[in-house]
């Protein structure tokens, strides 16, 4: 017989409150025990999107990708450089050596990007692939309202819930459709007012601005200073003014100045004003109906299982 099972005979009661004690700091580990359903991986990748208005994909691919290619090419451990060029960005990806330190790649990658010689309009991204950029959870949204109505109900109330949860990092909203406000000008009465098109332009535009206008400064302080007017709402573009009746003379009153004894024209004279939905980049419909999906990505050093188990009880 072992000298630990003499040890075990002699002593029960030790014995069973060692067992006791095993067993309690077993479950009280299994409780607390960290759970990831997806652990955390370090990609031998990194991204680089650039971002550019107004471009061609062959503009973009001669003033952007060719001189990020030279910039990072040249950086120690990576293995290929592939990239995408579309009108208005460039999606580049940089592979390196499993072995490789990427927390230093993408310093390296960040610090030849900063220095390669591209257009003033050109923003940079550059980020690496981890698993903490997969949503840990995702979700659909629909009902008998139409997108809109259901990207307001997401904006409004879903995601300002959902992103005081601790753990949520971001927030995605999958099928979006743009809403734009289309102002229909009708050019016969245009031409009986003796007024343009670009009257009705100016006249939305110069009541929609944001622009600096200086600073204040206070004990030392500066403070910024903007002026700024948003149009709110489709009534308030009808109700502009877009100029004034006719004189004796024939000759059209535009807005600016004073005029007390003429009437004035109003956008909803000349035109209608509508809001709509631009065409949809992508479609998302659930069980036949249209839909939006939300996807979640959590903080990286929160616990995936936590953070589902919280935003499914929100």
């Amino acid at each position: 017989m072992s000298f630990i099972t003499q040890l075990a005979l002699r002593r029960r009661p030790v014995t069973v409150l060692a067992m006791i004690l095993l067993f309690g700091l077993g479950v009280y580990s299994y409780i607390n025990l960290q759970r990831e359903l997806f652990p955390e991986i370090a990609f031998p990748n990194v991204a680089v999107n650039a971002f550019s208005a107004n471009s061609d994909p062959e503009t973009m691919m001669r003033d952007v990708t060719e001189p990020l290619e030279e910039a990072i090419s040249s950086i120690s451990g990576i293995r290929d450089v592939t990239s995408i060029s579309t009108e208005t960005r460039v999606n580049l990806l940089a592979n390196f050596d499993f072995d490789a330190d990427m927390v230093e790649a993408e310093r390296e990658v960040e610090s030849a990007v900063n220095g390669a010689d591209l257009p003033d309009d050109v923003s940079i991204l550059v980020s690496r692939i981890t698993a903490d950029a997969f949503p840990v959870i995702q979700f659909t949204i629909s009902g008998d309202e139409d997108i809109p109505a259901l990207q307001r109900l997401v904006s409004d109330i879903i995601e300002p819930r959902l992103s005081r949860i601790e753990g949520v990092g971001t927030i995605y909203t999958l099928g979006e459709i743009e809403e734009k406000v289309v102002v229909s000008v009708d050019a016969d009465k245009l031409k009986d007012l003796r007024l343009s098109s670009v009257q009705v332009a100016d006249a939305i535009t110069q009541n929609n601005i944001s622009f600096p206008a200086g600073s204040i400064d206070t004990r030392g302080v500066g403070y910024p200073v903007r002026t700024a007017h948003e149009i709110g709402s489709l009534e308030e573009i009808r109700q502009l003014t877009v100029g004034f009746e006719q004189t004796d003379a024939g000759v059209p009153q535009s807005s600016p100045g004073p005029q007390t004894d003429k009437r004035a024209i109003k956008v909803a004279d000349v035109a209608d004003v509508e809001l709509t939905t631009a065409d949809p980049q992508r479609i998302s419909r659930v069980n036949g109906k249209p839909g939006l999906i939300l996807a979640i990505v959590k903080d990286p050093d929160s616990n995936t299982a936590d953070v589902t188990e919280a935003v499914s009880a929100a």
